[in-house]
């Protein structure tokens, strides 16, 4: 939407006529504003509802299509450009983490809806450094090493405070929009190289220790997704020579419990079309983990199936334990029915037509997929990993990505729109709303590794991010836009919540750096009370500003 045309929405005398008359024309494929005041004019009540359901929707699509494909595939990528865990982690693995934020913020800023970015960037940040990492160390006291520590902490310490001042001057110009990558590429040098160092003084001392002068340093070239969801499919069988799907997974399926490992359902070409559907149910019980679930998780599961399906048909799997054939095959027909609709503003796919308008574009690239799709499905095994898995690697890559984008574009579309309606400012909603839905994932992710014994890990995990976001996130975001306009700078306002944000990141990152090494490294549990209890000092000052009772037109820059 264009915030200039949308705001006039609420002032107009007829807001449906001001609707249908194009002033404002959504981003996405939903006209939220329209369902309210046009086709839902006398039950505003219902559409909030339907509001409020999308959005639940649209951020459980958005952390599933991240962290249940985005990153698989990010991983896999890792093992076959065999970077080490180090370079890995800050890298790869911080793009899978971050990936909501940053096309959330690439969007936001894209659409020059600066207040609605920068109010889920440092949100974000202030959520993860307060409330996840009070949480953390409630769940588990956590020991860090001093220089990382102290390397992290620093560089979002100056990160936080340079972005506030270069918000406060007005602007941001090409050159400042590239030096945040530049930032980020220097964080990662240097972590890269503290890590060689830490190793090779790690070798060193074995080797004494050991009396071997010989032995060669170890480098390690996989990364683990601590932290991350467990895969949501299990391996299902295999089918041999003669037909015979040997199952390879076990568990109470009511009736098939009494199946074990050397259970096996032969694949008869006489069996009735019955047989058939009960053996593709008992694929579908096991690839689901139906057995393993609770009964809450069996309803989620039941209730969140239509998202996951489409998903599966159109994003190909990549890992030897989520393979299966039939889906990769599917993806090859579908995937380009959501390209086509992804860009379709480039190209009409829809309305495009040849030979005197008898053959449709779209038609001629589903018959081009529909071959793909037999090719796949004929020149693999069902859950085995073919030998061009680099090719579903890199499709899964973009896949993956246009899938973010497209939700992410929706969720920045229904947030503005429900803004416009309750008359909530952009920035509080980035800040709340979206910096909660996107942040949620995380505190779940590294409460389970604190507890899990990885406290610390959990802890780099809370300054890591966000400073990745940041820097990453805003600064992909900004030079794009900083070329587009180019050589005009990008022009934003700094609104009193945006500031709370930045004082708060500044408050907490010093405090950090005070009690952390005074209490020898560790965070102990008083900290993380005053980090929780700090945090809702500030939701409790930004509902002041949204309120009134303190003023919303600060702009130190001018």
């Amino acid at each position: 939407m264009e915030s200039s045309g949308c705001s006039g929405v609420i002032s107009a005398a007829d807001q449906c006529s001001y609707l249908k008359a194009g002033n404002c024309a959504p981003d996405g494929y939903i006209n939220y504003l329209e369902l309210y005041y046009c086709s839902l004019d006398s039950a505003h009540w219902f559409a909030m509802i339907i509001f409020l359901f999308v959005l639940v929707v649209l951020f459980f699509m958005l952390g599933t299509s991240a962290e249940d494909y985005f990153c698989p595939t990010l991983g896999v990528i890792s093992d076959l450009l065999r970077l080490s865990p180090d370079v890995a982690g800050i890298t790869i693995l911080a793009l899978g983490n971050g990936a909501p934020d940053v096309f959330s913020t690439f969007v936001a800023v894209t659409q020059m809806k600066f207040e609605l970015a920068i109010g889920e960037l440092t949100g974000a940040g202030v959520f993860v450094s307060l409330v996840v990492v009070g949480a953390v160390t409630l769940a588990s006291s956590a020991t860090v090493e001093p220089l990382p520590f102290i390397r992290d902490t620093t560089f979002y310490l100056l990160v936080g405070s340079g972005m506030l001042v270069m918000i406060a001057l007005g602007s941001f110009h090409l050159y400042e929009s590239i030096s945040f990558l530049l930032i980020y590429a220097f964080y990662v040098s240097l972590s890269v190289a503290m890590n060689v160092i830490k190793n090779r003084r790690a070798a060193q001392k074995r080797k004494k220790a050991a009396g071997d002068e010989d032995e060669p340093p170890r480098r390690g070239h996989s990364i683990s997704y601590t932290g991350a969801p467990i895969a949501r499919h299990a391996s299902i069988g295999s089918i041999d020579g003669e037909g015979t799907l040997t199952s390879r997974s076990t568990g109470p399926y009511g009736a098939l419990s009494a199946m074990d490992t050397s259970t096996s359902l032969e694949l008869a070409p006489d069996k009735s079309w019955k047989d058939g559907a009960v053996e593709l149910w008992i694929i579908w019980l096991e690839r689901y983990e139906w057995g393993e679930k609770t009964i809450l998780q069996r309803i989620v599961t039941v209730l969140t199936f239509p998202i996951t399906i489409v998903f599966d048909i159109t994003i190909p799997q990549v890992q030897e334990d989520t393979y299966y054939r039939p889906y990769n095959a599917a993806s090859m027909l579908f995937s380009p029915l959501l390209l086509m609709t992804a860009f379709s503003g480039i190209v009409d796919f829809y309305h495009t037509s040849w030979a005197g308008g008898w053959v449709p574009l779209w038609g001629i690239i589903e018959v081009v997929a529909l071959g793909l799709a037999l090719l796949v499905f004929f020149t693999t095994k069902t859950d085995e990993l073919p030998r061009y898995n680099f090719f579903f690697v890199g499709y899964a890559f973009l896949i993956s990505i246009v899938w973010i984008y497209i939700i992410a574009n929706e969720l920045v579309d229904l947030l503005e729109a429900i803004g416009l309606v309750l008359e909530i400012s952009p920035s509080l909603l980035g800040m709340t709303v979206l910096a909660w839905g996107n942040s949620i994932g995380d505190l779940v992710s590294n409460v389970v590794v604190a507890r899990q014994g990885s406290p610390a890990m959990a802890i780099a995990a809370c300054f890591g991010g966000p400073l990745f976001n940041m820097l990453v996130g805003l600064g992909t975001s900004l030079t794009y836009r900083n070329i587009l306009d180019y050589p005009d700078p990008y022009e934003v306002a700094l609104p009193t919540t945006v500031l709370f944000s930045f004082l708060f990141v500044i408050i907490s990152m010093v405090s950090t750096l005070i009690v952390v090494p005074v209490c020898k490294f560790k965070f102990i549990r008083p900290y993380a009370i005053y980090t929780i209890a700090l945090y809702l000092f500030f939701t409790a000052c930004n509902l002041m500003v949204e309120f009134g009772l303190l003023p919303d037109d600060v702009n130190i820059g001018n």
